[in-house]
């Protein structure tokens, strides 16, 4: 399938450039995260939510625990793709392969990713806030615009 490429606009590129941003972003994410240790309570590691981003292309990012995760991506933990994430997040993500499509050497998703950290033994833990905001930075600065058969849809860069 031939696609074509085109950049999104970023509208929130004033406010993420902007002095300060950065620690009101972390304030929102640190209370988001609060907020959900509240509602889950302080209880042992084992029975501690899972904090999630859920990145779907032209939206923006979610914050999400892990049985959230498998309504936004149905096949995750089955038959999904789990990678590096990019560089700048140090983190991994997992999508389906059925929403990969490759333009010029390069492979864009289509469909929702989730991006999560593991531990040692490859089990899913919590992210951060700073991996929250790094995720948030990354998925804005790689999403794109792809045209196919005259059809415009977004679309996450992942290499």
């Amino acid at each position: 399938m031939n696609y074509c490429v085109d950049c999104i606009s970023n509208p929130m590129k004033e406010q993420t450039e902007s002095e300060g941003f950065p620690d009101a972003l972390h304030a929102v994410i640190n209370g988001t995260l609060d907020m959900m240790r509240c509602i889950y309570g302080e209880t042992d590691d084992l029975d501690k939510p899972v904090i999630m981003v859920a990145a779907i292309p032209g939206q923006p990012i979610k914050v999400v625990d892990v049985e959230e995760a498998y309504s936004i991506l149905h096949c995750f933990g089955e038959d999904d793709v789990i990678n590096g994430a990019p560089a700048e997040t140090c983190v991994v993500m997992s999508y389906d392969e059925k929403d990969v499509r490759k333009v010029g050497g390069k492979r864009y998703v289509a469909g929702p990713i989730l991006f999560y950290d593991v531990d040692d033994d490859g089990e899913e833990i919590s992210l951060t806030a700073q991996e929250i905001y790094a995720i948030r930075l990354a998925v804005e600065s790689r999403t794109v615009i792809l045209t196919e058969k005259g059809r415009k849809f977004a679309a996450i860069s992942i290499d």
